[in-house]
């Protein structure tokens, strides 16, 4: 499994989107590539679209290093929305929303449950 992102400068955010099992290698390897996208701005918004995800494998560990690599050029704020996998329980609601507060201090972030929703949600803030 991967996570493909796409910029969209008119929203002035990034969507990214994944499926299968979300790991640490994966959403490492999103950060990085993201940070060297010349397309890329660090205000941007960030969209995680997880809808596909069947299950997220992370340790209390690998979180704080994504914590860590999520704060890297992100000293301009966005905002940051995970639309998780309906199916998801609990525990799994909790890591992605303890990934949030942990990697994004400091930018307003939310749980949506489509895209529609996110998008709605970050256009209310920009007026």
């Amino acid at each position: 499994m991967t996570i493909n992102y796409l910029i969209k400068p008119e929203l002035n955010a990034v969507i990214a989107t994944a499926d299968g099992v979300l790991n640490f290698k994966e959403i490492l390897a999103y950060y990085n590539d993201l940070l060297i996208d010349p397309d890329f701005q660090p205000h941007f918004h960030r969209i995680f679209d997880y809808r596909k995800v069947i299950e997220i494998d992370l340790s209390a560990e690998e979180l704080k290093n994504i914590a860590l690599q999520a704060e890297i050029g992100d000293e301009e704020k966005g905002k940051t929305v995970i639309i998780p996998n309906e199916g998801f329980s609990s525990t799994t609601i909790g890591k992605l929303y303890s990934e949030l507060a942990n990697s994004y201090r400091g930018r307003d972030h939310l749980l949506f449950t489509s895209p529609e929703e996110a998008i709605q949600w970050l256009g209310a803030l920009e007026q």
